[in-house]
């Protein structure tokens, strides 16, 4: 880990020596954040919702004299460099971070949404590194989701544009902006990341300007790679996994009128999955097969903005008896939400997903992966010298038991009776591309029933050359 800190420190170096020079920056920065969780039902000893597991990874005992669930200061100190620019024959997009937590001494590196090294020939950009992907619409200014490896872009006209991921070592799109406040802050441990092979490989078209319309679709192959899978030991020692893959599809556009805009997106995921399940009688080959809508509204002028985003997918495929016949939707890429409980401390996911840890599927509050609708309204209002947004995000979830036809329902039945919602409210002061001073205050609630409370503040500061 010593040779992370040199390296950084010459990053450093290098950008004070050189930032006056074109594309390139440098950056450090801190943050401070107090969490606070109030769960009554560990408590209580109230009974769980049927096909639930509430309290599983949440601590065993309060030191706290009953008074809080968990409550946290957590620390994290980051650096940053970046380099851009563009010739006439190759292109480099280069940002990284190293960031550390006050309490630990291993940093880690990410990488930005797009970090990559490029060559242009033939009309084709031609690239290894991070890209984000170009096809995609998603209404939630939070999500990302992108490839890592080697891509091809090629730019047929004004309007048309086509990306290739021809390999894409797939781990859940890290950033580092979704995972400064991760699990470990409640369980007090290290989240241990699983290894194993995968590779994606993706193609996306999109064609439009302003108003835009899109295509993609992707193939990943998980091998052995991740919790939920099921091992088959010839295939493990021949093949390096068990050939678990999820097709995923997506169909999306934008619509600009004036100052409003039309984003949506219908999703689509078809696979296999050999899963260990207590629902299922016979463990072997589980089909994924599901779809999930995605759909938002906004309006945005030079000062002010609102944008109200929704995401609502199909549940499991299950008998009267609960014998589960396939698994529903399953997304890739980051989380959707923009809110810091729901998305990182929590971590609890609208549905199935393939994080860095693998296909992850668990009805639980903490690192939850459940089919579910999740709605998020952002108001901003933007100057050159201050910033200020309202948050609001709600989280419903599906019926873990009984039976289900496995489709996109918007039955009020067909839900459970509690749900998880978040607000929060940050402001800042920056000065462009020199500094950034702000504060976040966010508030968890559920219904009674549920009894999960949190209140958050976090102040940050950031200064780039």
């Amino acid at each position: 880990m010593k040779l992370l800190y040199i390296l950084a420190f010459l990053f450093f170096q290098i950008g004070f020596l050189y930032a006056d020079k074109q594309g390139l920056s440098v950056s450090a920065g801190s943050r401070t954040t107090e969490v606070q969780i109030l769960y009554e039902r560990l408590r209580s000893g109230l009974v769980e919702p049927p096909g639930w597991f509430l309290q599983n990874g949440f601590p065993a005992s309060n030191d706290l004299s009953g008074q809080y669930l968990n409550r946290n200061t957590e620390q994290v100190h980051f650096g940053g460099f970046g380099y851009s620019v563009s010739r006439e024959r190759s292109e480099v997009h280069w940002n990284m971070l190293v960031a550390a937590k006050g309490n630990s001494s291993q940093p880690e590196i990410y990488l930005g949404k797009n970090s990559y090294i490029a060559g242009k020939l033939w009309g084709l950009l031609i690239g290894v590194g991070r890209k984000e992907h170009s096809f995609r619409s998603s209404p939630f200014i939070g999500y990302s989701d992108g490839g890592e490896g080697v891509f091809f872009e090629k730019i047929f006209s004004e309007h048309l544009k086509a990306q290739v991921f021809l390999w894409d070592y797939y781990q859940g799109y890290r950033l580092f902006e979704k995972e400064f406040l991760s699990p470990e802050i409640i369980s007090n441990g290290k989240k241990e990341r699983a290894t194993g092979q995968r590779r994606r490989h993706s193609l996306g078209l999109t064609y439009g300007k302003k108003s835009s319309l899109s295509l993609g679709i992707q193939y990943l192959e998980q091998g052995s790679w991740g919790k939920q899978s099921r091992e088959i030991e010839p295939d493990v020692k021949e093949k390096g996994g068990d050939g678990d893959s999820l097709v995923t599809g997506v169909i999306g556009g934008k619509f600009d009128w004036n100052e409003f805009y039309l984003l949506g997106e219908f999703l689509w995921a078809k696979g296999t999955d050999r899963t260990y399940s207590k629902s299922i009688q016979n463990q072997g080959s589980l089909p994924v097969e599901g779809e999930a809508v995605s759909f938002g509204v906004g309006w945005k002028n030079r000062l002010y903005g609102v944008r109200w985003s929704h995401f609502l997918n199909d549940s499991d495929r299950r008998s009267d008896t609960n014998k589960l016949y396939s698994l529903g939707f399953i997304g890739t890429g980051t989380h959707l939400g923009s809110t810091l409980f729901l998305s990182q401390v929590l971590q609890i996911y609208p549905g199935g997903f393939v994080t860095g840890n693998g296909l992850e599927r668990n009805q639980t509050l903490l690192n939850g992966r459940t089919p579910a609708y999740y709605s998020e309204l952002i108001l901003s209002y933007n100057t050159d010298l201050f910033s200020f947004r309202m948050i609001g995000a709600y989280f419903l979830p599906y019926l873990a038991e009984g039976k289900s036809d496995g489709k996109i329902s918007f039955k009020k039945e067909r839900f459970e009776m509690f749900f998880l919602a978040e607000s929060g409210l940050e402001t800042s002061i920056h000065l462009e591309g020199v500094l950034e001073l702000g504060v976040l205050v966010s508030y968890l609630w559920s219904s009674e029933s549920l009894g999960l409370q949190g209140t958050m503040v976090s102040s940050f500061g950031r200064i780039q050359f």
